[in-house]
């Protein structure tokens, strides 16, 4: 005859001030105060008393040990969350009554902000201060190697492609130009790459060229 299973059932949260049919059910698993054991036999009556106060109880078998996780029992971490602040809900709060906006005046009242920057209507400090120069927005599609970069490819033919591939330049690039800065000794063809005058010059001198 094979051995029946037992339940170990442990409540951790007390039962004060729930429902009474919630407190008979914790009665009826044996557990009378905080932090008190039961053993029960294992059956699907057991099973179901136990799944309806998930959140008091704590239970293990030979199979499985420490408190079930189920989503209508996650919780957040202690301290993880806070309560939304809760205004005009008496002075005992501290932000009763007038629920921190003060007396009276523009800000006081429904939709009375104005937006950002605005002073009253002088002129804004954003608009007083002078403007000059210009960026590009496709400044963000132009990159740029050095020879030095150029030499550790290793590579007869270079492309933007190969580049890429590399991690030698971003992924979003467009154009790119090989500047004068670091050494090259290595033979390279670039394709569709540009270069300064002076990284031209050094790679057309170690045999390369530009296609």
């Amino acid at each position: 005859m094979s051995e029946k299973k037992t339940l170990t059932v442990k409540l951790v949260r007390s039962p004060i001030g729930t429902r009474a049919d919630h407190r008979a059910t914790v009665r009826g698993l044996g557990l009378r105060r905080m932090n008190s054991t039961s053993t029960l036999e294992d059956t699907p009556a057991v099973r179901g008393m136990i799944d309806k106060v998930p959140t008091w109880s704590w239970w293990s078998d030979h199979q499985e040990l420490g408190k079930i996780m189920e989503l209508n029992t996650i919780k957040p971490s202690e301290g993880a969350k806070h309560a939304k602040r809760r205004v005009g809900r008496g002075i005992g709060s501290g932000l009763g009554k007038t629920a921190g906006r003060g007396h009276k005046g523009q800000k006081s009242r429904a939709g009375g902000y104005h937006k950002v920057g605005f002073e009253g209507g002088q002129m804004p400090l954003q608009r007083r201060l002078p403007k000059r120069g210009f960026k590009s927005a496709l400044l963000k599609y132009n990159a740029e190697i050095t020879l030095g970069e150029l030499q550790a490819v290793e590579a007869a033919e270079v492309d933007l492609l190969t580049l890429k591939q590399l991690g030698l330049v971003p992924q979003r690039a467009k154009n790119v130009k090989v500047i004068k800065s670091g050494e090259l000794s290595e033979k390279v063809v670039l394709k569709g790459i540009g270069a300064t005058a002076g990284a031209k010059a050094a790679i057309e001198a170690a045999g390369g060229a530009l296609a």
